[in-house]
């Protein structure tokens, strides 16, 4: 349980050095950080990672915008798609237009919102579902790779997906 755990915390550490500027001031970032490092070891790990790498993206200006179909504006109910090109989501109907796509459910939508938006007292309150957590898995893991051109060695490492 340690090797996985340990490999956890150093790609949230990899990614956060490989996206932020040496000596540039951002205490969003070193509070997210000392978030972080404070609470990864609580039985909540999973969800204070995906929080983590998520807060971190959006304090960076990367991240996806994911609250409604980028086309239409309608929300997913049930089923929708990301574009991780675009970074952004689309729903049913408007994804048969599209390439690329990977198919994203309603849960893994509201989780990603909910990790983005939530305080950090509240992030721990959500219980991810071993299928919502894959979905969000592959999104980030995608979309870290192709806008940030980058993936930490211990994504790289471990293919059965600690991330």
């Amino acid at each position: 349980q340690e090797y996985p755990d340990f490999s956890m915390v150093c790609s949230g550490i990899e990614l956060l050095d490989y996206i932020t500027q040496p000596y540039e001031a951002n205490f969003q970032i070193y509070n997210l950080l000392a978030f972080f490092l404070n609470e990864f070891y609580s039985q909540r790990r999973d969800v204070v990672f995906y929080a983590f790498i998520i807060k971190l993206l959006k304090f960076s200006g990367f991240n996806p915008q994911i609250n409604r179909c980028f086309k239409c504006r309608n929300k997913i109910q049930y089923r929708g798609y990301f574009s991780v090109q675009k970074g952004v989501l689309v729903c049913l109907k408007c994804g048969l237009k599209e390439d690329n796509l990977i198919p994203v459910s309603s849960g893994a939508v509201k989780s990603i919102n909910f990790l983005e938006r939530a305080s950090y007292a509240n992030i721990k309150r959500l219980l991810l579902a071993p299928d919502i957590e894959e979905e969000i898995r592959k999104i980030i893991v995608k979309f870290v790779s192709y806008h940030i051109s980058f993936i930490p060695k211990s994504w790289q490492k471990n293919e059965a997906g600690v991330v």
